[in-house]
């Protein structure tokens, strides 16, 4: 059985809810792992996106972008770093764009791609899941009905660690 749970809030005001960092631990320790970790989205709207990844190695970050799969459109980073940030601002509002993150000399990320947030006034469709676990037939099959669902915004509420990183 699925439930479709409607609410009033905004794109802005919901995306302003997501919005998270890392922040030093109290104690001073400042220490944090690095990953070459694979790009990912923050803070989507209609018009903007923040594109983020990690890398283990201080690297210069190339972002290719665009609406269409020959992503003509490119950013560079100024000097070497291990976090990576671009962003994207001016996008047209339920639009798809692709994109594809190099760590220059270290990583070469598939093309992936996002669609920004419908335009003001229209709806957003929001779904939630917890605890994504290992691929059972029920949870596959949950998968599905997300999909069919076809959300804006998927929010995971949590338990994504398993043993040695994988479900």
């Amino acid at each position: 059985m699925s439930t479709v749970l409607r609410i009033g809030l905004s794109p802005a005001v919901l995306l302003t809810c997501l919005s998270t960092a890392w922040t030093p631990a109290q104690d001073g320790n400042e220490d944090f792992p690095l990953y070459n970790l694979r790009p990912y989205l923050q803070s989507l709207t209609s018009t903007s996106v923040l594109i983020a990844s990690q890398s283990k190695d201080e690297v210069i970050a190339r972002l290719q972008y665009g609406p269409d799969t020959s992503m003509e459109l490119r950013l560079e980073e100024p000097e070497p770093g291990y976090d990576h940030l671009f962003r994207l601002e001016g996008l047209q509002p339920g639009t798809r764009y692709y994109y594809r993150v190099t760590h220059v000399g270290v990583q070469l990320w598939a093309r992936e791609s996002f669609l920004t947030l419908p335009g003001p006034g229209n709806e957003v469709n929001v779904a939630a899941i917890g605890d994504s676990g290992t691929g059972s037939d029920e949870q596959i099959e949950l998968a599905g009905q997300l999909d069919a669902l076809e959300p804006h915004i998927l929010l995971h509420t949590g338990d994504t660690v398993y043993p040695y990183g994988v479900p």
